[in-house]
């Protein structure tokens, strides 16, 4: 397995322990701790890649990767825990 292919399977696998119950079930609805904590978990990784970060009123993670041009838009990854 590549590193790449590595990094991807932690993340997932991370992302999915918050809320994950014993059955294995997924339970994590919009603003409850595990939520917020697979959201702080993803803002973190992202800042550690360099992106900028901000959450909306809604809860939406952004992240934006600055470019050496700033007369060019910025290009985003918009992800939801």
């Amino acid at each position: 397995m590549r590193k790449n292919d590595q990094d991807m399977m932690y993340l997932f696998a991370r992302l999915a322990s918050f809320g994950q119950g014993s059955d294995g079930a997924m339970d994590r609805l919009s603003w409850t701790a595990p939520f917020l904590k697979a959201q702080g978990f993803l803002k973190g990784y992202m800042e550690s890649l360099g992106l900028a970060t901000q959450i909306d009123g809604f809860g939406n993670l952004t992240g934006t990767l600055p470019g050496t041009d700033p007369s060019l838009p910025p290009r985003g990854l918009w992800l939801t825990p």
